[in-house]
């Protein structure tokens, strides 16, 4: 079933690379530089940012609020530090992404992450180089994320393909496999710890699926 697929499409955060440089930017990075362009403990600026992520998100839908630049102005913190270039020092890839090379002998490698594109490059610079084809990022070149199938539909017409015709694998059961599953993309759930469930538990197991084929 793999081997009719042109396309093997990836997600990247705790896909290819661990959210710790993630958890690292917004639960320490942020509240530290607002803690210190305000001169308050670390303790309150957590709970003042932590509270001002969540009426983003919840509160005001903001269409933005994935985007480091939204959090720089909207937290004044415009000029203070590279949040952009921390991240790349904190990001941490997975040790199997070198099984991308022996995919993409074979197939169209390419990426469809909810990370603003800013923050996806900046991921991206500890990744091996010339992998992805193509690279998308949901918030940034299509306003939306995952989780919307229009997304997906853009996508899909972006890479000049059927649905069929592209395998997409990801750590989110509905971003990553039930939502691109409805429109006949082959969605398939990698994680790598002890969950039954998941298609696969290592970037090396896709290689050796394909290759019983």
């Amino acid at each position: 079933m793999d081997t009719g697929v042109d396309i093997i499409s990836f997600d990247l955060d705790s896909t290819l690379i661990t959210d710790e440089g993630d958890k690292h930017l917004w639960n320490e990075l942020i509240p530290q530089e607002y803690a210190q362009n305000r001169n308050i403990s670390l303790e309150k600026a957590k709970k003042e940012v932590y509270a001002a992520y969540y009426h983003a998100e919840h509160i005001e839908h903001a269409d933005e609020a994935k985007q480091i630049h939204y959090w720089v102005n909207r937290l004044n913190l415009a000029g203070k530090k590279d949040f952009n270039e921390a991240l790349a020092d904190a990001t941490t890839p997975y040790d199997d992404v070198d099984a991308l090379n022996d995919l993409k002998e074979n197939h169209t490698i390419t990426l469809f992450t909810n990370s603003s594109r800013g923050l996806m490059e900046a991921k991206l610079d500890r990744l091996p180089d010339n992998i992805f084809q193509k690279t998308v990022s949901a918030p940034t070149d299509y306003n939306s994320n995952k989780r919307n199938h229009k997304a997906w539909l853009t996508y899909l017409d972006d890479l000049d393909t059927r649905g069929d015709n592209v395998m997409h694998i990801g750590d989110r059961i509905i971003d990553d496999v039930q939502v691109p599953s409805r429109l006949g993309i082959n969605g398939r759930l990698l994680n790598r710890g002890d969950d039954q469930t998941a298609d696969y538990t290592s970037l090396h197991d896709i290689q050796d699926n394909i290759s019983q084929h």
